[in-house]
């Protein structure tokens, strides 16, 4: 998918791991950036990264008004100050 890198330096911040979902996911309604499994409806989506959160009770990743199934994730960065 083009992430094996551990780490990622962008504009300055540095941007944490992915982790994998196998291994241990978000808390609920955590901001994530993640990764998406896309099924045979969505398949133009597998790989893409995508900014949201994570659904403890539906145990999915979500965007405003979808919801994705995900390999990998990594906490959102804080947002500018200003």
């Amino acid at each position: 998918y083009g992430y094996s890198l551990t780490v990622i330096v962008a504009r300055g911040m540095i941007v944490s791991e992915w982790i994998k979902c196998s291994d241990k996911m978000p808390n609920h309604k955590q901001r994530v950036n993640f990764v998406v499994e896309a099924s045979v409806r969505n398949k133009h989506l597998n790989g893409f990264v995508l900014g949201g959160g994570y659904d403890e009770d539906g145990d999915t990743f979500f965007t405003p008004g979808c919801g994705f199934l995900a390999t990998h994730w990594q906490p959102s960065p804080e947002p500018p100050k200003s």
